[in-house]
């Protein structure tokens, strides 16, 4: 990672913490959602279910109750009378009174479809009733006889009464065979297609003495347990134990893995509920939609933040670095200014607590405000949920009360045309004051009767005829003869809840009576049932859930709150939920707390809490650990700079990254370095001037030692030339005028520095000497830029690299031998070059030569380094041009055995002699 920048480090830290944390929400934030959907759905199927289960045991128990019912002599007469013996000129009418009581049980055709009474053997008739219908079915039923000699009897009386039973398609036909030998082919030809038409259906059966009866029931009677509108989301099935599936809303392959199923026993009847809710992941994914741009803006903030922060804290060691990187190469060096680095962000605090705090602030505080979001979304979700939870037990619960007064309606309708009470009603008026209680517990087996209070009959004046209770205070009870002028066709009313004699909040329920029991004839009176005050209270809900039920004119029928007075004060804290119920006109108010689901958010909340101070730990170990990095480095450099003594400056020391830090201890590093150059260029510089004097008098003095009175040598030589010159001898003049001008120039007292053209003249001298002697062995050719002649450069340079070659390299020849002289401008320096086609050197020679010149001390290597006759050898040579500029000059040696040397010197230039 030297890569990175601490600021990029810092950035990236907090970016991935707030990606971690918003990731850890997210997926906390599901799983909450996930809870809450199922906790809150859950008691709403449960409560479904419930109701379902409550509604299948009722509706199986009011059948049983129908059965047993049917058990009368008056339903059996018909099938014992032996009515294929005699004249069926009587049958007719005897059917006819059998379909009208059929009639007055108000079985209900989503309930049974059809009713059979089955005769003993074929001096008997048997009886079929297709319910809702008055036609009379023309079928040929088999009797009990036929039943028997083909093996099935025994099949539909086994279970009992009220028990249902149900055969798969073809159960039943497997079951046939000729039990007797008496059994003829019509016999079992009637018994099978009876048996197809039960294939397939459930079924009721009684056996009463000398008949059977079965009660057929429908398919469409499970449609009552779940409101219709839940079907698609709700899979309903009815099975027997054993595994037969009876009916089902859809098919049971819809139902998934996620699905949530409960299955309910209906018990004592042997059947099997089982009822699978989908679990709506579309809810779960839309908050977790909303979860992740929620999540995009925090991590954006914390990035913006993480920024802007890390920018403040990191700018002074970058502004510092700048300053040093400037300062570095300055003497005197400046001290760092007071407001160098401009206006600080928390300038009091330590590095270590403000990358802490940049931590706490650009990872902690974006997800305190996600927290709240995420806190007020899902809070929004609990209740959208809650209110959809209560809408499905709310219309679960209109069915649930619709079908309990249906009920409650057909025991009403029963009892209007029960003979004894029309009896009593159609005798005198004035019946309190003797005669016979009318009875019905002996009569009819109506499973509604334990909901009853009590029961009132009222003349058509609204007088009292009799009262099952108190009957002789008849001033207690009390009917406005009106109570059906508003709707002088309807034959129930549902009064509302009121007082009744015992002073509690109850319903009552209204019926007309007829004298013959018909609607057709004259009304006589009414029969007032007046029901239990807990009589909904065996309804399944969960424990703070309330009801209300309304007319579609909003007048209130029955306030379950009546009956719940610990709960009256906490009415205000209720939210509500209508729904009408379908097919009445009546609607259904479930009433809630507005808290129900606050326990299961409060305990979310401190989960929430626990994550919360989890990912300020985190940033907090993230911050100390960020600090600790950087402070580290910024104590390494203060010790360092503690270390460093006045005269000399400690070596630079590592820091292998390339980040804020690195730039600051690498400008550290630089300015060390150039401080240090600097020290070593002034000691150099010092060195240098006295070396160069040392050798300016060694040489000066060499002069003195070698020539002795050098002007009389010059003058003696002056006079040689003239006697050559008269003599006619130009040769001899010619290397006399050379020698003297090469003497002139050697004890001339001028500067160090001359043009080159000058150094090149004195070389030229030396050749014109040197041709003479070894006559014209050599040629010499020169290529001299113009620009470069005026340059100024140190004197005795060329003419002992010129010695050299001659005498090492081309000494030997006897002819041919060359020598090239060039100087030249090139890339801001002078480049001169002498070249000569000698006899070259060996590896060794050039190692051995390179060698000589690193030794940097001249005294201690004078005794070793040989000079030529002018005093100056070629490692002289290299020495002077080293110490005058610096080391900046160049000085090459280029040479191959037996092809020749080459020598360059490069020297740095100068515009002219003043500079």
């Amino acid at each position: 990672m030297n890569f990175f920048t601490h600021r990029i480090r810092i950035v990236g830290i907090s970016l991935l913490l707030s990606f971690a944390a918003v990731l850890v929400f997210n997926l906390h934030g599901g799983s909450q959602a996930k809870e809450i959907y199922r906790t809150i759905n859950t008691q709403a199927q449960k409560t479904v279910t419930e109701q379902a289960e409550y509604n299948a045991l009722a509706l199986f128990k009011e059948l049983e109750a129908l059965s047993s019912q049917l058990k009368r002599p008056e339903f059996t007469v018909y099938t014992t009378d032996f009515l294929n013996l005699v004249s069926s000129k009587d049958e007719p009418e005897l059917r006819k009174d059998l379909n009208n009581r059929i009639d007055k049980l108000y079985m209900d055709p989503e309930f049974v479809d059809k009713l059979y009474i089955l005769g003993a053997d074929s001096s008997q008739k048997s009886f079929v009733s297709n319910i809702g219908s008055k036609a009379v079915l023309d079928e040929n039923p088999p009797s009990i006889e036929d039943l028997e000699y083909a093996g099935l009897l025994d099949i539909f009386t086994n279970n009992g009464t009220g028990i249902p039973l149900y055969f798969n398609q073809g159960e039943l036909i497997a079951k046939i065979y000729k039990k007797w030998n008496s059994a003829t082919d019509q016999q079992i030809k009637r018994v099978t297609a009876f048996a197809r038409q039960l294939e397939g259906k459930l079924l009721l059966t009684n056996r009463v003495n000398f008949s059977l009866e079965l009660l057929v029931l429908s398919s469409d009677m499970f449609e009552r347990l779940i409101p219709e509108k839940q079907f698609p989301d709700v899979v309903l099935s009815v099975s027997t134990q054993e595994g037969k599936l009876i009916w089902h809303n859809q098919n049971e392959s819809a139902v998934r893995a996620d699905w949530l199923e409960y299955v309910k026993l209906l018990s004592p009847y042997g059947l099997k509920m089982t009822i699978a809710f989908h679990y709506n992941q579309h809810a779960i994914f839309s908050i977790l939609r909303t979860y992740a741009a929620v999540s995009l803006v925090v991590i954006v903030a914390s990035l913006m933040l993480s920024i802007w922060i890390s920018g403040k804290i990191v700018s002074p060691i970058v502004e510092l670095s700048k300053f040093m990187q400037l300062e570095g190469g300055k003497l005197p060096l400046n001290i760092v200014p007071e407001n160098w680095a401009g206006k600080q962000w928390l300038p009091h605090l330590s590095v270590r607590l403000k990358v802490l705090y940049l931590f706490m602030l650009s990872v902690g505080l974006p997800i305190i405000f996600a927290i709240i979001f995420y806190w007020q979304l899902l809070n929004t979700f609990s209740n959208h949920q809650l209110q959809s939870s209560m809408e499905r037990i709310t219309d679960q619960t209109g069915l649930t009360v619709s079908n309990e007064m249906q009920r409650y309606e057909r025991m009403v309708q029963q009892l209007s045309e029960n003979a004894d009470l029309l009896s009593r009603m159609n005798r005198s008026t004035d019946v309190l004051s003797g005669g016979t209680a009318p009875s019905v517990d002996g009569q009819y087996d109506y499973t509604t009767l334990g909901d009853l209070s009590y029961f009132v009959l009222f003349d058509s004046l609204g007088r009292v005829n009799y009262s099952s209770i108190f009957s002789d205070s008849p001033a207690l009870f009390h009917l406005e003869p009106s109570v059906f002028s508003n709707d002088p066709d309807q034959d129930l009313l549902w009064q509302p809840q009121g007082p009744d004699i015992f002073r509690k909040d109850t319903l009552k329920i209204v019926g007309n009576l007829y004298k013959s029991g018909q609607k057709n004839s004259e009304r006589t009176g009414y029969i007032q049932i007046v029901l239990k005050p807990d009589v909904f209270q065996s309804i399944p809900l969960p424990a703070s859930v309330n009801w209300k039920l309304y007319t579609n004119l909003d007048q209130l029928l029955y306030d379950v709150f009546s009956t719940k007075s610990e709960l009256l004060n906490e009415l205000r804290n209720y939210t509500s939920v209508n729904r009408s119920i379908a097919g009445t006109d009546r609607k259904l108010v479930l009433q809630y707390p507005k808290d129900l689901s606050n326990d299961l958010r409060n305990r979310l909340l401190l989960t929430d809490l626990v994550v919360l101070l989890t990912v300020f730990a985190v940033c907090m170990l993230a911050g100390q650990g960020m600090s600790h990095i950087i402070v580290r480095t910024i104590r390494k450099m203060q010790i360092r700079m503690d270390q460093m003594s006045d005269n000399y400056l400690q070596p630079k020391f590592q820091y292998r990254s390339n980040d804020e830090l690195g730039v600051l201890v690498q400008s550290f590093n630089e300015m060390i370095y150039k401080i240090n150059l600097l020290m070593r260029e002034n000691i150099e510089s010092r060195t240098r001037e006295q070396t160069m004097l040392m050798l300016k008098s060694q040489a000066e003095l060499n002069m003195l030692q070698q020539q002795i009175n050098p002007h009389f040598l010059y003058n003696t030589l002056e006079s040689i030339n003239m006697e050559a010159q008269a003599s006619e001898s130009p040769k001899i003049s010619t290397m006399v005028s050379a020698l003297a001008q090469i003497f002139r120039y050697s004890i001339s007292k001028g500067p160090e520095l001359v043009p080159l053209s000058t150094e090149i003249k004195h070389t030229q001298n030396y050749i014109a000497i040197q041709q003479i002697r070894f006559r014209d062995r050599f040629s010499v050719e020169y290529q001299i830029s113009e620009e470069v002649l005026s340059q100024p450069v140190l004197k005795f340079i060329l003419q002992p690299i010129v010695e050299n070659a001659i005498q090492h390299g081309l000494s030997e020849y006897t002819s041919g031998g060359e020598l090239h002289i060039s100087a030249k401008c090139e890339n801001g320096c002078i480049q001169i070059r002498v070249a000569d086609n000698g006899v070259g050197m060996k590896k060794n020679q050039i190692q051995e030569i390179h060698e000589r010149m690193q030794v940097m001390d001249f005294q201690a290597a004078d005794d070793k380094v040989p000079t030529s006759r002018s005093g100056y050898g070629m490692d002289n040579v290299f020495r002077r041009l080293q110490l005058y500029y610096g080391g900046k000059a160049e000085f090459r040696i280029e040479s191959k055995l037996m092809k020749g040397t080459t020598i360059v010197l490069i020297i740095p230039f100068h515009m002219d002699m003043k500079n």
